[in-house]
């Protein structure tokens, strides 16, 4: 359900359904900066965009362990330079798109060593451009530049 700043009904899209602007537990949502809606479909195995109007736009992903497939499609977000980051908790990665869904990089491995993740959950960006992964399975933060290039990684006993 879409709401305004005051807590106002818009509207609602989609239901429950594999078709095409319709769910199958949607995770997360974000807006790019064209502001398209995004929406992890998890059970779908997809991103869904719609346009600033809430009508369907187009989707991308399908179910796989392969690049560019997802198996747990969980937290996304729009990066500065308009690609799709989209953090998959069962294939223990993070998923670059461009910002039409085409696959361009995935970063990240199943594991409890460094730059490796045991089911990711969310990501997002700041104001740089700056990316961060939250590794909820090794109680981590994982920080990337704008440029997707490891940083530091934040451990719960650090904080």
């Amino acid at each position: 359900q879409i709401f305004d700043v005051q807590g106002n009904f818009i509207k609602t899209i989609g239901k429950k359904g594999k078709t095409k602007g319709d769910f199958r537990e949607p995770i997360s949502c974000t807006y790019d900066r064209w502001g398209r809606l995004l929406v992890s479909d998890h059970c779908n195995y997809r991103v869904q965009i719609f346009d600033n109007n809430y009508q369907y736009l187009a989707d991308f992903g399908k179910y796989g362990k392969s690049s560019g497939e997802f198996w747990g499609v969980n937290g996304l977000c729009s990066h500065l330079n308009g690609d799709i980051l989209v953090v998959d908790s069962d294939n223990n990665c993070l998923s670059v798109h461009s910002s039409d869904g085409r696959f361009i990089s995935v970063f990240g491995r199943r594991g409890a060593e460094r730059w490796e993740f045991l089911y990711p959950h969310s990501v997002g960006t700041d104001e740089v451009g700056n990316v961060y992964v939250s590794d909820w399975g090794n109680h981590r933060i994982h920080i990337m530049d704008k440029k997707l290039l490891p940083y530091l990684e934040l451990e719960s006993h650090m904080l």
